[in-house]
């Protein structure tokens, strides 16, 4: 996509996108496996790697494990948010810590407790504060008079979505699965991830 688009035309790509005929035999259901890259490698314990960071949040120093195999198949999601960066929109990220994470969801989503967040479609997925690790606050707006629309999103996979959409795609590969993932099936993570709502 050549420009940043504004928010009503954001919200017009984002309605056809939902119009889209998607492949009967496309992969379905990412949303809702709660596998872990990490866990899932063989021989991930001999693999790990140190990453230190900074609560954004509380100013606590952070230090947290990762998997070097997990990211051959994934960009870092720090990378993917500032490629939404370099395409023109304004988005930022933040790390928090376990306490600040579980904080910012009671006030973001004061209802659910360790439910669901959203029941779209038969879409069901969790805001997931992940122990001992990287929690990412992903912060979104169309406008700089707006407030930042913000979500806790630890999954690569939504920031894959949101960039995909961003840069005028219908979908992209996912080359973890090797199958290539419809954004027309994704459209309840966009909302959620951006704030955006097809309604509107």
């Amino acid at each position: 996509m050549d420009k940043k688009l504004s928010k009503t035309e954001l919200i017009e790509r984002l309605k056809a996108i939902a119009v889209e005929e998607v492949p009967e035999n496309s992969f379905k259901g990412r949303i809702s496996q709660c596998y872990s890259v990490f866990e899932g490698l063989p021989g991930h314990e001999k693999s790990r790697i140190e990453t230190q960071n900074t609560c954004s949040h509380c100013g606590k120093e952070l230090t947290y494990y990762r998997c070097q195999e997990a990211l051959t198949y994934e960009t870092d999601i720090p990378d993917l948010v500032k490629e939404m960066s370099e395409l023109g929109y304004d988005v930022k990220l933040e790390y928090v810590c376990e306490d600040c994470c579980k904080k910012l969801k009671e006030e973001l989503y004061p209802n659910i407790g360790e439910g669901l967040v959203f029941d779209v479609n038969d879409e069901k997925f969790m805001v997931k504060v992940v122990p001992l690790s990287e929690n990412y606050v992903f912060y979104f707006r169309t406008d700089s008079t707006l407030p930042y629309h913000c979500a806790i999103a630890n999954k690569n996979h939504y920031y894959r979505i949101v960039l995909s959409f961003l840069q005028g795609k219908s979908l992209y590969r996912d080359k973890l699965i090797d199958e290539d993932i419809f954004l027309a099936r994704e459209i309840h993570i966009i909302e959620f991830m951006t704030g955006l709502k097809i309604d509107e």
